[in-house]
């Protein structure tokens, strides 16, 4: 009995260690308390680039919107020994908020490095029918060549 016992702790300690590890996943699903809102998702890739580069999320918020951020997604591979930056800018009005995202190194191979980001946040971004989300992609070696993919999940309200 306490060896059948010692073996069902052992499978669930097993499954919950395995539940632990396993990544969130993500879905760019408004909350149901926000009437109106609508599901915004939009991932954007740069490079190759040299030193620092800005980039914009390809799908455009609506100037009649507003574009509530709630989560940040960020994958930049640089020259080993550099250090990567990545910031994601909310804007209301005329002001500018960023966030710089922490980054953790991923993997390693003979001459790059991989950091990634996973991040909840809270950013808002005003639309005005030409640009979406904002962000920059940057690192220590001004000459050397980088990429950078950054995903954005949220919902779009009215202003």
């Amino acid at each position: 009995m306490s060896r059948k016992l010692t073996l069902s702790a052992c499978l669930f300690a097993a499954a919950a260690a395995w539940v632990a590890v396993e990544p969130a996943r993500v879905e760019a699903k408004p909350p149901t308390d926000v009437p109106g809102a609508e599901p915004y998702l939009s991932m954007t890739t740069l490079g190759p680039y040299h030193g620092t580069v800005d980039g914009s999320s390809a799908v455009p918020i609506p100037a009649d919107r507003r574009l509530v951020i709630e989560f940040v997604d960020a994958r930049t591979t640089v020259p080993i020994g550099e250090t990567p930056m990545i910031t994601v800018y909310g804007r209301t009005s005329a002001v500018s908020a960023p966030i710089i995202l922490p980054l953790t190194l991923a993997q390693t191979s003979s001459i790059y490095d991989d950091y990634r980001s996973s991040q909840m946040v809270r950013l808002y971004y005003e639309g005005d029918g030409l640009h979406g989300p904002y962000f920059t992609c940057g690192s220590t070696g001004g000459f050397s060549i980088s990429y950078c993919t950054v995903t954005i999940s949220g919902y779009l309200i009215g202003k």
